[in-house]
């Protein structure tokens, strides 16, 4: 066990010492090299909360993410802005402190709502996915997230018929409809649970999963009026048969 643990922490050490800067160096390689290696450091850093907060505090990583995002330039370009959103994803997936590191790098977050605007469907879901990264973050909610005007392009995507793009996209509504997020009012009013209604109805199971956990906090210290919105749209039935 001790050896195990040993073997784990140098390895971790060699991660951090000499694997990652040699990733970092390839962001800004001419070559294809530039579109893999942000892909293979989000993967190193799986749900490593050391790695991500060493590589979000303790080098120019994220400089380097915005820099991609800024000028994806002309090999690959698309590819080259997934893999670094990815990336971005990764690294603020355990830790506020690694969120609170990428949310003040503010292009960023705007790179991230373009993405869900602008380019294949790829793009928008990776965008999605790190939406819902830093929709975790309470004060991203109440500040960056609100001013990036985020809400608009999610709810496009919300209502696009793409099940992919929908699930995604209901994943980081979860989040934004908490009772403290100030755009809970304003999705709401965007006919949120007529579409939730059909969602919860689908035979996606990904996506009527979603749906579900964004009703829950939907419903969650919702006043009198939500209350009343979340009847018309619900019956019992279609709820309770989820119990088993």
């Amino acid at each position: 066990m001790y050896k195990a643990k040993y073997i784990e922490k140098k390895m971790t050490g060699k991660i951090s010492s000499e694997l990652i800067p040699s990733l970092l160096s390839l962001f800004k390689d001419k070559s294809d090299a530039s579109v893999k290696a942000p892909i293979v450091l989000a993967i190193l850093l799986g749900d490593d909360e050391e790695l991500q907060s060493k590589v979000a505090l303790e080098t120019d990583a994220l400089k380097l993410l915005a820099d991609i995002l800024d000028n994806p330039g002309e090999l690959y370009p698309e590819q080259r802005k997934e893999g670094a959103l990815s990336c971005i994803a990764a690294i603020g997936s355990v830790r506020e402190e690694c969120r609170k590191a990428i949310i003040e790098s503010k292009s960023i977050v705007s790179h991230m709502v373009n993405s869900m605007k602008n380019g294949r469907n790829e793009t928008k879901l990776i965008a999605c996915q790190c939406a819902r990264v830093l929709s975790r973050s309470v004060k991203a909610l109440r500040t960056i997230l609100i001013d990036s005007g985020i809400a608009a392009p999610l709810l496009e995507l919300f209502t696009s018929g793409n099940v992919e793009l929908q699930t995604s996209s209901c994943a980081v509504l979860c989040n934004l409809v908490l009772e403290f997020s100030p755009m809970r009012k304003m999705i709401i009013e965007n006919n949120v649970l007529s579409i939730l209604s059909r969602m919860i109805a689908s035979s996606d199971h990904s996506l009527k999963i979603n749906a579900l956990w964004t009703l829950k906090n939907l419903s969650y210290q919702s006043d009198s009026q939500t209350k009343q919105e979340i009847l018309k749209n619900f019956d019992y039935k279609s709820i309770i048969r989820f119990e088993s």
